[in-house]
């Protein structure tokens, strides 16, 4: 993985997001003029990263690390307050009335983490394929036709017999067939990029790893890219070529997968693997802990945001926020010990 280019866009670089900042204003702060100033929260803060076509990116942190919300930004339901989203070359945040927004958004499709609660429980499965093909202007001529359309979706994304499915309410599904149904919606308008939301937290473990080899099907049958959002940082190995640690809102390291699982240089990072089983070493496997207040990123102070729960812990980190630096081709880590002030 690389930082984004500044000078030239290759033509296989789907989408570049550079020094992306989503911060949110806080109410309930002290009244004006006695010095309180405005409150942010910074959900996301100076993130950069590129996606090319039939590319995995994995966004990996725990809860309010700025994963989904980024995936928000991307696809247009928040606005960035800094930064760039460019898809194709094109800046995101300059699209113009409806018909570039709707390309934009048949282009670049979510899943959500709920697949109960992103389906209408009223309507059949029939419907929740149908209404994109309708939105976006991609029905066939007929009835018919589009109910072939339907078909074939159902049948793409591994739920049998179509016909029959195309039928049921969401009720009548198990989670992970509704969450195929999610996906089928999704290929309706023929995206290049999909955003998925922690699409297997919700689903029993026996069958998460059905999900994830139909995420890696789609992506060699249709050259698909994905921005992959989990917690699991085991599933983001197994899937995503590249993967992004996130802590508080930034990013710690980033590297191609394999690489950051075998030779972690975050503290964070590190801490992550030895969360993860490894029956190779049983009981026996020497687990990193984290001590200290979780940081506040209600207008934080410089500093590490790491810096109150790290083992390695340096007078600088508590002053000076690290830059995200290379540390070998396509590894970039923001930490103390691999800069400056390590020298």
């Amino acid at each position: 993985m690389q930082m984004p280019d500044e000078t030239q866009a290759p033509s296989d670089l789907v989408m570049d997001v550079r020094h992306l900042c989503k911060y949110f204003p806080l109410s309930g702060g002290l009244p004006f003029g006695l010095g309180a100033g405005p409150r942010n929260i910074h959900a996301v803060d100076d993130v950069s990263f590129t996606l090319r076509r039939g590319q995995i990116i994995a966004l990996v942190g725990e809860s309010g690390s700025g994963k989904s919300t980024i995936a928000r930004v991307l696809v247009g339901l928040y606005p960035a307050t800094s930064g760039q989203v460019l898809f194709h070359g094109q800046n995101v945040a300059k699209l113009r009335g409806r018909r570039a927004l709707l390309k934009y958004r048949s282009r670049v499709q979510m899943v959500f983490q709920d697949p109960f609660g992103s389906l209408n429980p009223v309507k059949t499965v029939a419907h929740h394929i149908q209404r994109p093909l309708s939105i976006h202007k991609r029905s066939s001529a007929g009835h018919s036709s589009t109910g072939n359309t339907v078909v074939e979706l159902l049948r793409v994304v591994g739920l049998t017999p179509p016909e029959e499915i195309a039928k049921k309410y969401p009720h009548q599904l198990s989670g992970g067939q509704r969450q195929r149904v999610s996906f089928a919606r999704a290929l309706a308008v023929n995206p290049e990029v999909i955003l998925a939301d922690e699409p297997i937290s919700m689903l029993d473990v026996s069958i998460r790893m059905g999900i994830l080899n139909l995420m890696a099907g789609l992506r060699t049958e249709r050259n698909l890219s994905y921005l992959y959002i989990t917690h699991d940082i085991a599933s983001a190995r197994y899937l995503a070529d590249d993967t992004i640690v996130l802590y508080a809102g930034q990013a710690m390291e980033q590297s191609p997968s394999e690489e950051l699982m075998a030779k972690p240089m975050h503290p964070y990072t590190q801490l992550l693997l030895s969360a993860v089983p490894d029956p190779s070493t049983g009981l026996a496997k020497k687990r990193i802990e984290a001590r200290g207040a979780i940081p506040t990123v209600i207008n934080p102070e410089p500093g590490c945001r790491f810096a109150n729960r790290c083992p390695h812990v340096m007078p600088v980190c508590r002053t000076t926020t690290p830059q995200l630096i290379s540390v070998s081709p396509g590894h970039l880590v923001r930490c103390h010990l691999y800069g400056a002030a390590a020298a």
